[in-house]
This record gives C-alpha cells, structure tokens and sequence, in this order.
C-alpha cells in the first residue's frame, strides 16, 4: 500500500487569505492567465468583504474559488517538492530583475 498524502485544504480563513492573495500576485505577474469568459465574470465580483472576499450580490464564486486554492496549493511545500520550484521566490527574482533593468 502506499502513503496517502492529504492536499486538500481546510477551507479557512488563512488558506483562502493567503490563495486570494497569491491568485493575485500571479494574475499581476502574468504567470496565470485567465481567457474563460466565465470565470473572468464571477472575478469581477469578487470582492472585498470585512477581512475577506465573496461574490458580491447574487452572484457566484465557484470558479473563483478554485483559482484561489490553487493559488495557495502552489505556495505549499508540497507543491514545491512536485515541481522542485519556488514560485513565489521565481516570482520575486523576476521582479527585482526587472526592477534593476
């Protein structure tokens, strides 16, 4: 038998903080581009509430929420033992690169 590895986060507070705030950082930086016309919609209203974000009104977060865990499963180390990289660092060295240029 093999070892089950548990990579499913519990959704909370921290986990969707730090997912919005890395979905973010990577739309910003262009390492994730977004074409779906419906997840470019429920983006729109996603906004800020109190400490966190929701789909404002009646509309839906769904897809959004996927992106956002996503977003912090790339900033686990488990993730960065899959792919032996460091985005954020990647990221961060891209932009003090560019910031020197």
């Amino acid at each position: 038998m093999g070892v089950r590895v548990k990579t499913t986060p519990k959704s909370d507070k921290k986990t969707k903080r730090i997912g919005c705030s890395a979905l973010k950082e990577l739309m910003e930086e262009k390492k994730l581009l977004i074409v779906d016309r419906f997840t470019i919609q429920e983006l729109i209203t996603f906004v800020a509430k109190g400490q966190s974000y929701e789909a404002d009104g009646g509309n839906h977060d769904d897809l959004v929420m996927n992106l956002v865990l996503f977003s912090w499963f790339v900033t686990t180390p488990f993730f960065q033992d899959l792919t032996n990289t460091e985005l954020k660092k990647m990221l961060y060295d891209e932009k003090q690169k560019s910031i020197e240029d």
